[in-house]
């Protein structure tokens, strides 16, 4: 690489003119697939103006470029492209090409990343891993774990303006404000910038020596006062702005030898206002509705799939607007789609594309009709600045977030407390094919915390694996569900203490190819118990939990919580009971026959009917699609309580039983064992009351999964209706605590018609015997 200072006339092209008849985004998407109809679906998938990753470079087998980095493309054929880390505010590279989409939202593929081009021959320029601005000369990367965004003394991510001229970055260095546009100007790439006078000396990093790469020439255009080109010892070019400096300039990367004329057209503030539409096609879809009239009735919201830009509709969170009538849903790979009519009777609903190029969105809130969407990055504040149904400012909300490369580090599920607090959860850097995990950070398989201003980040719960959703009561309840794999021996609901101390149990640990090795020095020998284990056949992935409002038409179940199983695509009614301040519960199965994989649920504002949502990934019996739920009635008496004595257990119906039947011990059946804790991939069942010793350690060892099988048979001595009539007492001599039980009831209401029913639960602490049974 050569360095040379070249000339330009003139300032940056700001602003591209209309072209009459040109082809829109969805023509010249299906003109691509057209011509070649054997591309793979995210190939051919126009993701919008820009794409947020983590990116590699050079190619497949490169280190990480930028953990939480956008490709923007630029060009009239978009075949060229920059990408710009948000954590570092550095532009990391500039080529000829585009990125390319790899790794599990994409081809599916385990432990691959998105990358930059290998041929370095196509680069303009690239920078090396660190800080991508500076104060007082200072390039040194203060931050602890050398990942994470820079101290806010230094710079801040605010965000960028998506405009169909272009995309506009928007960061502060040094306390002072800037918006830089790259463009790609007669094969020039050029990066304006403007900004506000500075408060301190600033330098921008505008490339480092590149082995290999073609010889360029840099430059500076329409400079104002105190802003020079300057080369480090180490060859670094750096863009050097002094101490009250303010204005606009360019930057501009040309081929050797090249002198160019550039236009100057205005500032790139126009393009911070909202912009023409880029996706303005309306995409219409008819539901349909269930005639069940009774128990559950469950309606069906077709979703957009054939949409003109091909992009994957694979729905992972929504939320409802304030009116009822619309929701906001985000997909994994990226957009953010708004559909309306989706109350009523659901015969005319209609489909907006909102927003792309976000970094896998699982999580979305809604909040004074203004949307938030949980990232791998960040969470990012959506606006619509000129109301045409497009979102022009993706705003930072906050991207403290501490992130890996690893592909099954999810982001998940997004949801507020009543103070406006954001809560999610963030699944862990887990190996491929399930076993171990890579380097954890803080922020790794944890319950996080945004205060309602964006400006602060909390842990309020960590040693989790895949906390595929979380659930946030109205008095301040915090739960996620957790799915099977090391450390995590089944699939569970955990349950956090407010303060923040509460493990789960992933230990951090160090792992050789998937082998374990060890538990890392200091770590913890004992974990927050679950509100209760799930065996695998009633949950083998969890989704989120929440609560039915008190005044939900679904009268038993209000203001008690529901849990989502995505890998059976079932909603579970959840029994909580609290023993000597340790909570535990079960769940027990609703009668509801779905077939989307349930990821999300929310109760609508004003009909109080569920809806949810979820798309097929792995491990699940569900496809991808969007649901309504209609209670209508329950037909059969259901749990509403359960709590555990030293003596036995007492559960309570929602209507009176058929006394006879009850009190019958023969109609109920009940089973227990424990798994254990450890590094092995799950767990075999292991008996409570004829304990093996040899075979529990061994299970830290070696595989017990479908090995071993000890299940405990629970005598039920006798049975008793209890004078409401509608609860019962199972006299059980030897009771004991279990972390897993299931019990199983055939029994019959008062009009004598016969239902069953089976409750899966965990037993920590036990009441003192209970003793209004009259046995």
């Amino acid at each position: 690489m050569t360095f040379l200072r070249a000339f330009i006339l003139g300032g940056l092209l700001s602003q591209i003119p209309t072209i009459t008849n040109a082809s829109t985004r969805a023509e010249i998407t299906q003109k691509k697939v057209a011509a070649n109809p054997k591309l793979s679906w995210w190939d051919a998938m126009d993701t919008g103006p820009f794409i947020s990753d983590t990116f590699l470079g050079f190619g497949p087998k490169g280190e990480v470029a930028a953990l939480k980095g956008i490709a923007i493309k630029l060009g009239g054929k978009k075949d060229h492209t920059v990408v710009f880390d948000t954590e570092t505010l550095r532009m990391v590279a500039g080529f000829k090409g585009n990125v390319m989409l790899e790794g599990t939202p994409w081809s599916g593929k385990h432990n691959d990343n998105s990358y930059l081009p290998e041929s370095r021959k196509d680069y303009f320029f690239a920078t090396n891993k660190g800080p991508g601005v500076a104060v007082n000369e200072n390039w040194d990367d203060l931050r602890n774990t050398k990942n994470g965004p820079l101290p806010d003394a230094r710079g801040e991510y605010h965000g960028l303006y998506r405009h169909e001229a272009g995309t506009v970055l928007s960061y502060s260095v040094g306390g002072a404000k800037f918006l830089e546009m790259p463009k790609l100007y007669e094969k020039t790439l050029v990066r304006s910038f403007e900004f506000e006078p500075l408060k301190t000396d600033v330098e921008i990093l505008v490339l480092d020596p590149l082995e290999g790469g073609r010889e360029i020439d840099v430059a500076l255009s329409n400079v104002p006062k105190g802003v020079a080109l300057k080369t480090l010892p180490s060859g670094r070019v750096v863009v050097s702005l002094a101490t009250g400096a303010s204005g606009s300039f360019e930057l501009a990367y040309l081929a050797k030898g090249t002198r160019i004329l550039i236009e100057k057209r205005g500032s790139i503030k126009n393009f911070t206002k909202g912009g023409p539409s880029l996706f303005p096609e309306v995409i219409k879809t008819k539901g349909r509705t269930s005639k069940d009239a009774k128990g559950y009735a469950v309606d069906d919201i077709p979703l957009p799939k054939d949409n003109p830009w091909e992009s994957n509709i694979r729905f992972g969170a929504f939320d409802f607007f304030s009116d009822g009538k619309r929701a906001a849903c985000s997909t994994w790979n990226g957009d953010v789609w708004i559909a309306e009519g989706i109350d009523g009777d659901l015969t005319g609903i209609t489909w907006r594309r909102f927003a792309s190029g976000l970094f896998q969105t699982l999580g979305l809130k809604i909040v004074d009709d203004v949307i938030y969407t949980h990232g791998r990055d960040q969470l990012t504040r959506l606006h619509d600045l000129n109301n045409d149904g497009e979102a022009d400012f993706y705003e930072c909300f906050n991207n403290d977030v501490l992130i890996t490369s690893g592909f099954h580090e999810f982001a998940f599920d997004l949801q507020t407390d009543k103070e406006g607090n954001f809560y999610f959860s963030k699944g862990a850097p887990v190996l491929s094919g399930g076993r171990g995990f890579s380097d954890l950070t803080e922020h790794n398989g944890a319950i996080l915390k945004v205060s309602a201003d964006g400006k602060t980040l909390t842990r309020m719960a960590w040693g989790l694996r895949a906390p595929g959703g979380l659930g946030l009561g109205p008095n301040g309840e915090l739960t996620t569900g957790e799915n099977e794999g090391s450390y995590v021996p089944r699939c569970k609901i955990t349950w956090s203490k407010p303060d923040g101390s509460s493990f789960h149990g992933v230990v951090p640990s160090e792992w050789d190819n998937k082998k374990f090795v060890r538990n890392l020095p200091a770590t913890p020998t004992d974990y927050e118990r679950p509100l209760c284990w799930l065996p695998y056949y009633v949950d083998n992935s969890s989704g989120s939990q929440f609560w039915v409002p008190k005044d939900s038409s679904w009268k038993n179940h209000a203001g008690n919580m529901i849990h989502l199983s995505y890998g059976k695509s079932s909603v579970y009614r959840t029994l909580i009971d609290e023993v000597d301040g340790q909570v535990q519960g079960g769940v027990y199965r609703l009668p509801i026959e779905l077939t989307t994989a349930n990821m999300r649920g929310r109760f609508h504002p004003q009909s109080g009917h569920l809806y949810n949502i979820g798309f097929r990934g792995w491990q699940t019996n569900g496809g991808t699609g969007f649901q309504r739920i209609r209670f209508v009635s329950d037909e059969k008496p259901v749990p509403l309580k359960l709590e555990a004595f030293k003596n036995g257990l007492r559960v309570e119906f929602s209507s009176s039983l058929d006394p006879e039947i009850a009190k019958d011990p023969r109609r109920y059946s009940i089973s227990k064992w424990d798994y254990i804790w450890g590094p092995q991939y799950g767990s075999g069942r292991f008996s409570i009351d004829e304990q093996d010793a040899a075979a529990r350690e061994l299970a830290r060892a070696e595989p017990s999964k479908g090995s071993v099988n000890q299940v405990d048979s629970v005598e039920i001595r006798a049975a008793q209706l209890l004078e409401d009539g509608k609860s019962v007492f199972l006299y059980i001599p030897k009771m004991t605590p279990a972390m897993q039980m299931e019990i199983r009831m055939d029994l019959a209401d008062a009009g004598k018609k016969e239902f069953k029913e089976t409750i899966w639960n965990t037993i920590h602490n036990l009441r003192p015997a209970f003793g209004g049974h009259g046995l």
